[in-house]
Parts: structure tokens; sequence; C-alpha cells
């Protein structure tokens, strides 16, 4: 009989499994909670509950996502607690790809350096960049 249900979304598309115990051990799911797995202090966090719909944490659990909106304020505590361990931070820190790479940044320096005429930086800032891109 299957017990165990593990879902997962990967590339925007969503898969469901239910495993028996037996099968769920094989595959690598011993049964732990996440809780568990970030070492968080399972027992205390299955006393609350959200004081809107009443659920507790274990329905995230089992689920995977919070019952409605405020069960985020509800938990606030566990959730950053739990976000600070899977991600290093409890704060979305924006799109880091907006940051100036290494080659932008040698390029600016390479700038600097011609305008004040230190052509020795110069040449060794351009060989730097032309082995970052690839070239020799």
């Amino acid at each position: 009989m299957a017990t165990v249900h593990y879902s997962e979304t990967v590339n925007g598309e969503h898969r469901e499994y239910y495993l028996c115990p037996s099968c769920a051990a094989m595959e690598g799911f011993a049964g732990d909670s996440l809780f568990s797995l970030f070492s968080m202090p399972y027992k205390t966090t299955q006393k609350l509950h959200c004081p809107t719909c009443g659920s507790t944490l274990d329905f995230y659990d089992t689920h995977g996502r919070f019952a409605c909106p405020d069960c985020y304020n509800a938990f606030s505590d566990s959730l950053d607690q739990m976000l600070l361990k899977m991600q290093g931070a409890d704060r979305h820190k924006g799109d880091m790809s907006s940051a100036p790479s290494e080659i932008d940044t040698l390029k600016t320096k390479l700038k600097q350096a011609i305008e004040v005429e230190n052509f020795e930086e110069a040449a060794r800032l351009r060989d730097e960049i032309k082995k970052l891109e690839g070239g020799e």
C-alpha cells in the first residue's frame, strides 16, 4: 500500500509519486520530514498552527506548500530557519545575473588605464581579458 507521497517540479513539469514504505526506502526516501533534513525541531513545529485555516507545519511537510496566505506569517520563524539552511539566506537578494562580470570589470579598468596612459597595465589587462574570453 502506498503511504509515501513524493512530488517534484522540474523545469515546470510537475510529477507525483506514491510509494509503499519499502519502495520509498529503496529510492532513498526514508520517511524523514523536510524539517528533520534541516535539523529543525519537528516536535515544536507540530504544535504551531495557522490561526486562519488551522493547518500545521505538517501540512507543509506533506504537501510542499502552505494551506493559506496567512500560514507564511504563522510559521515565519520556522520558515526563516528553513530558508537559511536551504539557501544560505532568509531573504531574496535579487537577480545576480545583472551583476557586472569579471570581464566587464576588467574592460572598465582597461579603459581607465588607457585614459591615464598606463600602457603596461593596459597591456596586462588586455591579455587577461583575452585569456578569460578564451583567446590566447
